[in-house]
């Protein structure tokens, strides 16, 4: 089993980290599949792809506390759902890790990232001047900085679940000082919803880890 930590944020929302393990392939068969999932999990064309799949399958029983399977569909927009399963659910993946919101009543985004050059590489596709900004008054942590302001704007992406966002305009992070662990602000500004969010966020090793609820 490769559950890093289950918590209940609050009575009604789930958070949940999975350590993706490769043996997991070895040991599907003891995962109690549907049918659908098995022919879906013969779809994928590496077995990175396969040990994903299984890892968030998994990942979600253990967050729900059942041992049948748990289907994961999705709608038009890509966004996941849970069939027949009262919970709104958001994924992410990176790296070594899986994780998953779960909530009843709020809608849940999700994101998680290594702290590397790659997301620092293309500061200026998601960064507007204002976040440049604060994240040139980090010293020690300038990276994780910015990375959790990508994090920040894929949560936050996950949350809206709708096409046409423009990063830099559209989502928007507050000045912030990067602390391990805490909460930050940050807004969705679109012609259908202009808000606010607490954004909740922490490192795990060298990956960022951020929800949002709302």
């Amino acid at each position: 089993m490769s559950l890093r930590f289950k918590k209940n944020i609050n009575y009604n929302a789930i958070i949940g980290l999975w350590e993706i393990d490769s043996g997991i392939l070895a040991s599907s068969s003891h995962l109690n599949l549907s049918d659908n999932q098995i022919k879906r999990l013969r779809l994928f064309g590496t077995d990175r792809k396969r040990t994903e799949f299984l890892s968030v399958i998994s990942l979600i029983g253990s967050l729900l506390d059942v041992d049948h399977p748990v289907e994961v569909k999705h709608e038009a927009n890509g966004k996941p759902f849970l069939d027949g399963i009262d919970y709104n659910i958001s994924i992410t993946h990176s790296g070594k890790f899986v994780a998953v919101l779960l909530s009843k009543d709020e809608v849940p985004g999700i994101d998680i990232e290594r702290v590397s050059e790659k997301i620092v590489r293309i500061e200026d596709k998601f960064m507007n001047d204002d976040e440049m900004k604060s994240a040139a008054l980090e010293r020690e942590y300038i990276n994780e900085h910015k990375v959790l302001v990508w994090t920040t704007k894929e949560a936050l992406f996950k949350f809206y679940g709708e096409g046409k966002v423009i990063f830099k305009e559209n989502l928007l992070v507050e000045p912030f000082k990067f602390e391990g662990k805490g909460v930050i602000g940050a807004s969705i500004m679109m012609n259908d919803i202009d808000k606010r969010f607490d954004v909740h966020y922490e490192k795990i090793e060298d990956y960022i880890l951020t929800y949002v609820l709302g």
